[in-house]
């Protein structure tokens, strides 16, 4: 198994190395998700940006060895209880998250994925919950 891993970790850096050059090419910034930088680690070139949607401990990582971060982890808008319901949260929860003090985290991104809200409740799980964040921000 562990011949298939490390295969898999070489052939996803190749990967993002060379997306990364016609990205960086045209003047654009990569960001990718925290797998990656949990996967391929130093590797990811670093002018990219490192979404955390998993894991602090992620993010604190990556923060220490000098990428610039963005996180959702802990801003989920979803309001039930669905398949990631460690990653519902109420609005009340949101001011529990932590914003970590260092000048490279760039800041936070609210996601709604759509599992437990439509048109009839969409108002009610998003609007308090993007209002605490960007009070919290």
């Amino acid at each position: 198994m562990s011949n298939v891993s490390e295969t898999y970790n070489k052939l996803y850096t190749l990967f993002e190395e060379r997306a990364s050059a016609i990205v960086n090419k045209h003047g654009k910034t990569v960001m990718s998700w925290d797998d990656v930088y949990a996967t391929i680690g130093p590797k990811l070139r670093k002018d990219s940006i490192v979404h955390a949607w998993r894991s602090p401990t992620i993010q604190a990582n990556a923060l220490a060895a000098g990428y610039r971060c963005v996180s959702s982890k802990g801003y989920y808008l979803t309001a039930g209880d669905g398949v990631d319901a460690d990653v519902v949260q109420s609005w009340e929860n949101f001011y529990d998250a932590a914003i970590p003090d260092n000048e490279l985290y760039l800041g936070a991104e609210a996601c709604e994925w759509g599992v437990d809200s439509d048109e009839n409740n969409a108002d009610s799980i998003i609007w308090p919950r993007l209002a605490v964040l960007a009070d919290k921000l």
